[in-house]
């Protein structure tokens, strides 16, 4: 009898054996232009985790659960919008360059030097010679690219043109999870009516849709529909979706710079007026021609502003005007004074709902710059009025909050770059309560692989910007001074190095505390490139800050691996540690390490699968972790708990024309029997949820 059974199991292993074999070898023919795919998803998700790891460990997990991923979402769209339309390298400008976020600045200079010097080129191959591009940034550079040592602009406006000539492109998303919060349930009319808030008004799912179109990179409108969860739909409440947005934008026609209707973005300088740029928080970058005026494609429905802005350019002038009305979300107290301004672009209850689009905003101003090749010189000014005027109310971190209805500052940014030096900055004036802002950048090279930098920020606490996001410690660009010393180093093409120390002071007491603090920052971190196929990056943090009158110290180290044995598969394995602890009390630690896998299977199946587990120790020893969502999705989560954390991804590409992805993702929580709280509550330590997306390009 068993060794019946043993024949029988035997059979079935050789069975199996033979079926996997006959998959794999149907499966495995994988075209040119899906492992290009798979090297395109790898670099954008290496570059993307680069910039988390400098945003993250820097703030600390403190201020919000993840990084704004509006605004990678805006910087990977943009991204996609270029690699369909590369730039000619023999007629790229600084500008051009500076639209790919993961160069870097001296990068930029280096390769706009080589071009001028040694072009037209007659390969992309050549930009190996630039000594500061590594290896990544090269390979991933070249999607962007393309060689015309001939270049002829052909640019013509027509209706026949716009309509032949331009790329259309279809985009919608659904999330689905296969779990119930607590504020979906269904309860009794008589519980409502004690507590209209306790449960939603609309379903779970979050949906969002959007149209794009782009004749050339000199023309783009587009349309965004989107619906929260737990917002309404299509109901008396909402005739359709919660929000909408839409976007004109032109730029590079003759004398227009850039020229926008609708939604917009506005930056200027360091952003101590205006700054919503993908760069943010601590990153060191000195430009002299940032993009002024830009497109708007995201879903968020704060960081935007909605009218027209023009940008006009003659030689080395440019004029820009700007004017922005619209209804903004608000907090009221009892006799019509906003407390706060609604961020978060939420309306699933009674009350959310009725703080909707509750308040008008107005806001004017214009721009004057002297950009040549070697410096920038710029002033603006603006003026803003609201329909309801402003509190600060009684508790002491919010003396300085914004008060009354009138709003006004100006600014003067200026820089030069003079052989090895460069140097910019930004002084500002708020009208609100007499305070000064300023912020000034240094950068040396004395040597070709050797970069050097220093940072100054002086943020009165008497200064307020309501869209102001300078280089700072803290969620505002206020009641901030500190001193920043960096440098990187590439002594070897293989090997890059780069560090920083930070030192901040709060003069005004923050919240959680009722007098001045300060602390300090330090970061390393070693890139290490074995081969092509291998490569090491290893991270090291401290911070020191003062919170609810005691001193937090938390150390953070992170080791990553990545490995591509060929065109078709690749590995990530990362193993993060952090330790922290409270003036006058023992350390708590906390750890993860995960692996994530993708493998292009043949022209219509790409698939991939994250795995990992966390140990982590409640708020004060945090981790996050990075995970690769649906297209211009890229999502960092902070988790407080013990779990294992799984997500598989597939993606359909039918054509060049169509694309569908499926993802799910599995959290099973180890030491908790629920998970969050409030309407929010699940009751089980199992979260699941479905993501679908469908991408249609004409």
């Amino acid at each position: 009898m068993n060794r019946y059974i043993h024949k029988i199991l035997t059979f079935q292993h050789a069975l199996l054996k033979i079926m996997l074999l006959c998959c794999f070898s149907i499966l495995y023919p994988v075209n040119n232009l899906l492992a290009q795919q798979l090297s395109w998803e790898y670099y954008l998700d290496k570059f993307i985790q680069e910039k988390y790891n400098e945003e993250q460990l820097i703030s600390d997990y403190e201020e919000s659960t993840s990084i704004s991923d509006q605004l990678v979402d805006e910087a990977v769209q943009e991204l996609y919008a270029i690699r369909d339309q590369p730039f000619n390298v023999n007629v790229v400008t600084k500008q051009d360059l500076e639209r790919l976020f993961f160069l870097q600045a001296n990068q930029i200079e280096d390769i706009c030097h080589y071009l001028y010097r040694y072009g037209p080129l007659k390969s992309l191959g050549e930009l190996r010679l630039v000594r500061s591009l590594d290896y990544d940034r090269y390979e991933f550079l070249k999607y962007f690219l393309y060689i015309d040592d001939k270049p002829v602009d052909n640019f013509s406006f027509s209706l026949k043109n716009l309509f032949k000539g331009g790329h259309y492109m279809l985009t919608t998303k659904l999330e689905v999870p296969l779990y119930q919060r607590d504020g979906y349930k269904n309860y009794s009319d008589s519980i409502l009516l004690i507590n209209p808030d306790k449960k939603y008004l609309g379903n779970a799912l979050n949906h969002d849709i959007r149209m794009q179109y782009n004749y050339r990179s000199r023309i783009f409108w587009g349309f965004t529909a989107a619906k929260d969860p737990g917002e309404p739909f299509v109901n008396n409440l909402n005739k359709g979706y919660d929000s909408y947005s839409f976007h004109l934008f032109l730029k590079n026609l003759r004398c227009i710079d850039a020229l926008a209707l609708g939604d917009y973005r506005f930056r200027v300088g360091e952003g101590l007026l205006f700054g919503s740029a993908f760069s943010m928080g601590k990153d060191f970058n000195i430009s002299l021609q940032k993009p002024v005026i830009n497109k708007f494609t995201s879903t968020d429905e704060y960081a935007f502003f909605r009218g027209g802005a023009v940008s006009l350019r003659w030689n080395d002038l440019r004029v820009s005007s700007f004017f922005s009305l619209r209804k903004m979300d608000a907090s009221l107290d009892e006799d019509g004074y906003i407390t706060s301004l609604k961020t978060d672009g939420y309306h699933r209850t009674w009350t959310e709902y009725k703080r909707k689009r509750n308040v008008f905003n107005g806001l004017y101003g214009a721009h004057v710059s002297w950009i040549g090749a070697f410096y920038k010189f710029g002033a603006t000014g603006y003026y803003q009025h609201w329909n309801h005027e402003f509190s600060t109310g009684d508790k002491l971190y919010k003396y300085y909050a914004p008060k009354g209805s009138k709003f006004w500052g100006t600014s003067i940014d200026y820089g030069v770059m003079w052989r090895k030096i460069s140097f910019s900055g930004e002084t500002a004036y708020s009208g609100l309560y007499g305070g000064w802002a300023s912020i000034n950048k240094l950068q040396w090279r004395p040597l070709q692989q050797l970069r050097l930098y220093t940072l100054y920020r002086f943020y009165s606490y008497r200064y307020y910007a309501q869209h102001a996001a300078a280089f700072s410690e803290g969620s505002k660009t206020q009641n901030e001074s500190g001193c920043y010393l960096g440098f990187e180093s590439y002594p070897w093409r293989f090997l890059r190095m780069q560090g920083f120390f930070d030192f901040y002071y709060f003069p005004w007491p923050k919240y959680g505390l009722n007098h001045s603090s300060k602390g300090y920052q330090i970061r390393f971190q070693i890139d290490l490139r074995q081969n092509r196929s291998s490569a090491y990056q290893i991270t090291y943090g401290f911070k020191k800050k003062e919170k609810f009158n005691l001193y937090h110290h938390t150390h953070r180290i992170r080791l990553k691996y990545f490995y591509r044995p060929s065109d078709v598969w690749q590995f990530q394995t990362e193993c993060s540690g952090v330790g922290a602890y409270k003036s006058g009390s023992s350390m708590h630690y906390g750890g993860l390490i995960g692996e994530s896998c993708s493998w292009v299977i043949n022209k219509l199946l790409k698939t991939s699968v994250t795995c990992a587990y966390i140990h982590a120790d409640g708020s004060l020893c945090s981790l996050s972790l990075y995970e690769p969502g649906l297209l211009y999705s890229y999502s960092f989560h902070n988790y407080y708990h013990r779990l294992f954390r799984v997500s598989a991804r597939m993606r359909f590409d039918f054509a060049r024309y169509c694309m569908i992805q499926v993802k799910y993702g599995l959290s099973r929580y180890l030491d908790v029997n629920e998970v969050s709280s409030g309407r929010q509550r699940i009751g089980s330590p199992l979260k699941q949820d479905l993501y679908f997306q469908l991408r249609v390009k004409i």
